[in-house]
Formats: C-alpha cells, sequence, structure tokens
C-alpha cells in the first residue's frame, strides 16, 4: 500500500489544472492536520482521492455539456460516437470500451446539474434512452441483414427499427434542450 503522502501527491497530479492549486494546500493541510485532530492520514487520502475523480468527472460533464464551450462539447461528442460506430464495427475489446465509457457517461451525467431540478432527470432519462434506442437501432439492423442473408423472415421485433431511430434522434434534442437549461440556469445563479 502506498504512502498516504504519495497518494496525495498522486491526487494533486490527476486534479483538473483549474482546480490543482486550491486543493492541493487544503489536501496538505489536512495531511498535517490528521494527526492534532485524531483523524489517520489513510483517510484524509482516500477523501483526496476520491475528490479528484470528482473533479476529473465534473471535468468531463463541463465539457460534453458545454460549458468549455461549443467545439469542445461537440469534439467529445463526436468522440464518444466514433468510439461507438467502432466497437460496433471492431466488436470484441473495443466493443467492452464502449461499455465502460457508456456506463462512466451515464454516471457522469446522472450527478450533472442539480438533482432536484427536473431537467436533471430528464438528461439522465434521454442518455438511458438513447443508449438503449441505438443498441436497438444497431440490433435491428443487424437482424435484417442476417435475415437476408439466410433467406428467412425478418424478426418482427426488428420491424421497428425505425421507431427506434426516432427515439434515439428524440432522445439526442432531449439531452440537448435540458443540458442548455440546466447551464443557462447554472449561469444565471452564478450571476446572482
Amino acid at each position: 500500500m502506498a504512502d498516504p503522502r504519495q497518494r496525495i501527491e498522486r491526487a494533486i497530479r490527476f486534479t483538473p489544472p483549474v482546480d490543482r492549486q486550491r486543493y492541493a494546500a487544503e489536501w496538505r493541510h489536512d495531511m498535517g492536520a490528521a494527526a492534532e485532530g485524531g483523524q489517520r492520514d489513510v483517510d484524509v487520502a482516500r477523501a483526496a482521492t476520491r475528490m479528484a475523480v470528482r473533479l476529473q468527472a465534473r471535468r468531463v460533464e463541463r465539457a460534453l455539456l458545454g460549458e468549455s464551450g461549443a467545439v469542445t462539447a461537440v469534439a467529445g461528442w463526436l468522440v464518444l460516437a466514433g468510439i461507438a460506430m467502432a466497437a460496433f464495427v471492431f466488436g470484441g475489446i473495443v466493443l467492452l470500451l464502449l461499455g465502460i465509457v457508456v456506463l462512466s457517461l451515464v454516471l457522469i451525467l446522472s450527478r450533472a446539474g442539480t438533482p432536484s431540478h427536473w431537467t436533471h432527470w430528464l438528461m439522465v432519462l434521454s442518455v438511458v434512452t438513447g443508449i438503449t434506442s441505438a443498441a436497438f437501432v444497431w440490433w435491428a439492423a443487424a437482424a435484417k441483414i442476417n435475415a437476408a442473408d439466410a433467406f428467412e423472415p425478418v424478426p418482427a421485433a426488428a420491424t421497428f427499427g425505425g421507431v427506434g431511430l426516432l427515439a434515439f434522434g428524440l432522445s439526442v434534442l432531449a439531452l440537448l434542450g435540458s443540458a442548455i437549461m440546466a447551464v443557462k440556469r447554472e449561469s444565471r445563479i452564478r450571476r446572482r
């Protein structure tokens, strides 16, 4: 097990550059004051590591939701779309990577915004709906191709691929709309 001071330094290096100076001073102070307050160094190091991970997740969230600029948001979503396409074309380890990315994305976006506000839950629902409908559309397309190759009838569920595509499009619009509303609400709150 690593020394708690080394873990603090790793957490500081992992923290986004914007937040690094503030949290570095705080965590180093907490480490020095841990013994006086009856707290263990290991607990301070764990808390710092968890906070560093949260700050990185918040950085990704802000980038995808446009707080870092539209170009960064579009680039981030294009990278995610590229990973999704590569996963469906190549399968295997890239498909596993897609699963990890999607799970991380759902977790990150589920913490975005204010959970008590309806736009937050619309955002979460739209991500889950979008992922599910995209997977269904991909399955329906593959089922139709396989049925055509085998000269067999198309499975009944595969005929609803258009509905799945419509659901995917609506989920993308809902995600963008809720993200824009959440960012505007946050900026109004900051201005007050």
